[in-house]
């Protein structure tokens, strides 16, 4: 068993550094990636990146947009299974297990059962990873590592069991690969493995892909642009000036004494006649904006990202119906996004369901209650949505979702209407 934990520790491990390239295109602080070796030498790599970071906003272009409000069954909310949910935070940290996906192409959803209740946490792919059956598809393992208070600890979630180890001391947060033992062995009652994997992808051999990736090489040619533009406008903003025709005087080092003073105000001035002033042209720096802006177009493109959401100059909209052209693009992506990740979340209800009931089977039939993907704004929603009312092609209760009221809302809304019905017959 430890030699298994050990390889389940050199898999983490590897996985890191592309998690860390990841994280640092999100963040903004990837090396600059244009620079001659030799060029990075003469600098002795005082030249950092400036970095305009448009991963950034191309990640939270889709993962602002990716909200859940509420499970359902058969039309019914899952008022339980909500109660839970919103007991642990989710409906903020859904989010951040969203974002983390985007950022990284995977993150984890683990559900457990803390006094007879349903917890939900979310994880970081950094410190876990998940098997699956090659067949079927089904999670066969997870495992968690993590180094807390100088120590090491480690939890593999497997169908049967949960197994906690207790690892050697990690120095400095180093994360141990060896040296584990077993502190505890708990049985899984709920016969599956109670961690749901979100993947941000669409092919069948991906285990997942950061949102911004496809734009990283564009972002590395636009950071390298920028780095260039604020090297060539330190020179502008410093003139290089020349003089011929000087005798220069040497000092007792023999270094050669400047026949001008550095102070500010003062005059180059030569009693020779044949000696010449001048100055060199300062570098023209229109060339860079229209490559920067050529880029930033490009990662709009690539990227799925209108320009009016990019800083550059463009034509803006001037009609709801202009904006939402512009926009499609996102919320196409929204949309695939809502698809790709409603099988994790229907899995996570099923799981706290199993809690709840303290069964060994997950139910089927969950249903995911996203947010609607298209800005409106609340007058223009709810007067379309009345009309679908009074049309009959909706019921009032998806009337009230579509609105954005929490499952714990509408149960209100619902008592007090039938409140004001009870009142009503009894005058």
């Amino acid at each position: 068993m430890p030699h298994r934990i050990e390889t389940l520790c050199q898999e983490l491990d590897a996985k890191a550094v592309s998690l860390a390239q990841a994280d640092r295109y999100y963040s903004g602080t990837q090396p600059l990636a244009y620079l001659a070796p030799g060029q990075r030498r003469a600098l002795s790599n005082r030249l950092q990146t400036v970095n305009a970071n448009y991963c950034r906003v191309v990640t939270h272009a889709v993962a602002d947009r990716l909200h859940v409000e509420g499970f359902t069954r058969d039309g019914e909310n899952l008022d339980r299974v909500w109660q839970a949910w919103a007991a642990s935070g989710m409906p903020t940290g859904h989010r951040r297990a969203v974002l983390e996906a985007l950022i990284a192409g995977r993150s984890y959803v683990t559900v457990w059962a803390s006094r007879g209740k349903p917890t939900i946490t979310v994880d970081s792919a950094a410190e876990m990873l998940h098997k699956t059956d090659p067949l079927t598809g089904e999670l066969t393992l997870a495992f968690k590592r993590i180094v807390k208070d100088g120590r090491g600890y480690a939890v593999l979630l497997e169908p049967d069991k949960i197994i906690r180890y207790e690892g050697p001391e990690a120095p400095s947060g180093m994360t141990p690969t060896t040296g584990w033992r077993v502190a505890e062995i708990l049985p899984n009652p709920l016969g599956v493995v109670p961690v749901v994997p979100l993947v941000n992808s669409h092919r069948l051999l991906d285990d997942g892909t950061p949102q911004s990736a496809p734009i990283w090489a564009l972002q590395d040619l636009l950071s390298k642009l920028m780095s260039d533009l604020a090297v060539a406008s330190e020179a502008a903003s410093l003139p290089r000036r020349w003089a011929t025709g000087l005798a220069l005087d040497i000092d007792d080092d023999g270094d050669t004494i400047s026949p001008f003073s550095d102070e500010p105000g003062t005059v180059a001035v030569s009693e020779r006649a044949d000696t010449k002033f001048g100055e060199w042209n300062s570098p023209d720096l229109r060339a860079y904006n229209d490559a920067i802006g050529l880029v930033i177009r490009q990662i709009g493109s690539v990227g799925g990202v209108p320009e009016m959401l990019l800083g550059i100059e463009s034509p803006d909209p001037s009609s709801a119906e202009q904006i939402r052209a512009a926009m499609l693009p996102v919320i196409s992506a929204v949309l695939e996004k809502q698809r790709l990740f409603s099988t994790s979340f229907e899995r996570i209800a099923a799981l706290v369901e199993a809690v709840q009931t303290d069964s060994n089977t997950l139910s089927d039939g969950i249903s995911v209650v996203w947010r609607d993907a298209e800005d409106q704004t609340f007058s223009q929603l709810s007067d379309g949505l009345s009309k679908l009312y009074a049309a009959g092609l909706l019921p009032l209760e998806e009337v009230w979702r579509k609105l954005g009221y929490a499952p714990d809302e509408i149960a209100e809304l619902r008592r007090m209407r039938l409140t004001s019905r009870i009142e009503g017959v009894a005058a």
